[in-house]
C-alpha cells in the first residue's frame, strides 16, 4: 500500500495540482466577469457565488481525481495522466 501511495504522490499529484490550478484560474476569471456585469454585490451574494463556484470545481475534479487514483495502482497511470493533460489542456 505504501508503494502505491508513493506512486500516486510522485506521478499523479502534480497533475492533480495543475488541474486544480487551471480550473481555479478559469473560476476566478469568470467570477471577475460576472462581478463586472452584476456591478454591486452584497457580502452574502459574494459568499454565495464563491461557494457555488468552488463546489462546481470540486465536482468537476471528482472524476479525473478518481481516474488518476485508480490508474496509479495499475499499469494505466501514464495513459491516464496523458489523457487528463490533453482533455484539460495542461502543459
Amino acid at each position: 500500500m505504501i508503494a502505491n501511495q508513493q506512486t500516486l504522490d510522485s506521478e499523479c499529484v502534480p497533475t492533480i495540482v495543475r488541474l486544480r490550478d487551471r480550473l481555479e484560474t478559469v473560476r476566478s476569471c469568470e467570477i471577475d466577469r460576472a462581478r463586472r456585469r452584476l456591478r454591486s454585490l452584497n457580502a452574502e451574494q459574494e459568499m454565495a457565488i464563491e461557494s457555488l463556484t468552488r463546489s462546481i470545481i470540486d465536482e468537476i475534479l471528482d472524476g479525473p481525481m478518481a481516474a488518476l487514483t485508480a490508474a496509479s495502482v495499475d499499469e494505466d497511470r501514464v495513459a491516464a495522466i496523458e489523457i487528463v493533460h490533453r482533455i484539460f489542456g495542461l502543459s
